[in-house]
């Protein structure tokens, strides 16, 4: 149901209409009451997705990874949801960037890279001229390629510069776009991801943050060998 109300989201975007931030409100909240009411929860899924429904399958699982986070830093309801609402719309701004773009299989050039990184601002302002949302949520969308150590984009903020939320939706971005088959590479496992994730504290990442996200990973999830 939520990967549907995403999809839903994003083509209202790239058809012009403005966002149903209720339908969105709705699903964070019922994630929020199920992950409230498990707070021992450990994130042990291997999934299986089809590509082309990458996008809406990765926000979601962004916004779950996000929300245990929370949980795991002390949290109040108020705070999970403006985390969840932000993190499942981190990448609302690729609604507007060609889909031939988005899926291409080979290596971008250097223009179409700049053009990609755009999906940043653009999040940003969908976010922000929704009236349901609140401007914390909006700068999810705005920073979640800022890095810790000051090389990310769009503006190269630093520390804790980057809002705490961006911060932790960072994380749970590259975590799940590492653990996912792409058009341009494969999956790695959870504890590669994991491995990955640790060499990259204090320079990508927020080292408390970091501690607080891979407590909450299964580096080797049911099923897995």
């Amino acid at each position: 149901e939520a990967t549907k109300i995403v999809k839903e989201t994003m083509q209202n975007v790239k058809n012009a209409r403005t966002p149903e931030g209720e339908k969105v409100i709705k699903i964070v909240d019922s994630i929020t009451e199920e992950l409230i009411h498990n707070p021992n929860i450990i994130v042990n899924l291997v999934e299986v997705r089809a590509m082309n429904d990458y996008t809406f399958a990765h926000c979601l699982g962004v916004g779950i990874l996000a929300m245990v986070t929370g949980i795991g830093m002390g949290y109040d309801y108020k705070q999970l949801k403006e985390l969840g609402i932000g993190a499942i719309l981190h990448d609302i701004g690729k609604a507007l960037i060609p889909d031939e773009l988005l899926y291409k299989p080979g290596q971008l050039s250097e223009e179409e890279y700049e053009s990609i990184k755009t999906h940043t601002e653009l999040g940003y302002n969908i976010i922000r001229n929704c009236n349901e949302f609140s401007m914390a949520s909006a700068y999810v969308a705005w920073q979640h390629h800022e890095k810790f150590d000051g090389t990310g984009y769009p503006r190269g903020l630093k520390g804790e510069a980057i809002h705490e939320y961006a911060r932790i939706t960072a994380l749970a971005d590259v975590y799940d776009a590492l653990t996912t088959n792409r058009t341009y590479r494969d999956q790695i496992m959870p504890h590669e991801a994991i491995e990955y994730l640790r060499d990259a504290e204090g320079i990508a990442f927020d080292p408390e943050i970091a501690k607080i996200f891979l407590d909450k990973i299964a580096p080797f999830p049911v099923g897995s060998i």
